[in-house]
């Protein structure tokens, strides 16, 4: 599942009319927007616009509302891909960006491991289970995070990128994927979720009428996308709900 197929739903700048219900805070070189109360935690992890594109913020405040504290951090560091630049010019070009500002190994690993976990159970004294959801990119970093036992609890990936096989492989907990029409399928990601002891608790809805990007992107003024983005988070809701409050 690369990342940005054909036909992508470009940058989407913030609502100015929408009031954001939570704040930005430092935890040791990581800003974080911080929302909600919750017993249980949602990590937001955001797709190449970065830490205010699109609706990432609204999702984080429906996640609180839902009874979650939701933590959304800025691996990238102030460094978002430049919406002027959109679609990428080369997927090189893609690559050595997400490298330099979000890659696995160097950035969002310890960032997850050592800031953003450690924050919400010492910090925030969360004592339940912990969730993670990931747009595009972000789904990979949700993914990826999951190899660790007991780091979190379950993941969610919408329209999910840079995904495959070999890293649903190390996945030790449920998973949730919901990828656009114009997003490769997830058959062979469900095959090999499928042999695991928590296989039968994987999720799997295809979004077919949307295009990459639609549910933190799309226009909410054209009825499909509406129908579909309140869809989705149905069922990240509910999903949560489920791997993370029973």
């Amino acid at each position: 599942m690369s990342c940005c197929p054909k036909g992508s739903l470009g940058h989407l700048a913030p609502s100015e009319s929408y009031v954001q219900k939570g704040t930005v805070v430092r935890f040791q070189d990581l800003d974080l927007y911080v929302v909600g109360s919750g017993e249980t935690a949602v990590i937001v992890v955001y797709d190449i616009f970065g830490f205010n594109g699109g609706r990432v913020r609204q999702v984080c405040d429906s996640l609180a509302e839902q009874g979650h504290t939701v933590v959304l951090p800025d691996f990238y560091r102030g460094e978002a891909w430049d919406p002027a630049n959109f679609p990428p010019p080369s997927f090189p070009d893609l690559i050595a960006w997400i490298q330099r500002v979000g890659g696995w190994d160097a950035v969002t690993k310890p960032d997850v491991v050592e800031r953003v976990v450690p924050f919400l159970r010492n910090e925030k004294k969360i004592t339940g289970k912990i969730g993670i959801i990931g747009f595009c990119w972000g789904a990979s970093v949700a993914v990826a995070s999951s190899q660790f036992e007991g780091l979190v609890h379950a993941v969610a990936g919408i329209h999910p990128s840079f995904v495959d096989e070999k890293l649903v492989s190390e996945a030790t907990c449920p998973q949730l994927f919901c990828p656009a029409g114009n997003d490769a399928p997830t058959d062979p990601l469900k095959a090999v979720l499928d042999q695991k002891p928590f296989g039968d608790r994987c999720v799997y809805h295809p979004f077919p009428d949307m295009l990459h990007g639609w549910s933190v992107r799309g226009d909410l003024n054209d009825p499909t996308v509406a129908r579909d983005v309140a869809l989705v988070f149905d069922l990240v809701f509910s999903f949560f709900d489920k791997e993370l409050k029973n």
